[in-house]
C-alpha cells in the first residue's frame, strides 16, 4: 500500500505507477496503454493481468495531488 492506494502486483504496473507518482505520469501512461494494446493483440491466459493494467491506468488518470 503507497498513500493509502493498494499497489497492484505485477511488477510493470508498479513500476508505472511510480512513474506517474514522481511526475512522468504520460510517459506510464503510454507505456501501459502500449502494453494493454499488446494484451489485446497477443492475448495472455491470465485475466487478472488484464484487470491490474486497468485499475493502474485508472489510477494514474486520477487528478494527481
Amino acid at each position: 500500500m503507497l498513500n493509502g492506494l493498494v499497489l497492484p502486483s505485477d511488477p510493470w504496473a508498479v513500476v508505472a505507477y511510480a512513474a506517474a507518482l514522481v511526475g512522468q505520469r504520460q510517459d506510464a501512461y503510454h507505456f501501459l496503454t502500449t502494453a494493454a494494446a499488446r494484451l489485446a493483440r497477443d492475448g495472455r491466459p491470465y485475466p487478472w493481468y488484464i484487470r491490474e493494467l486497468a485499475y493502474t491506468i485508472h489510477t494514474i488518470k486520477l487528478p494527481g495531488p
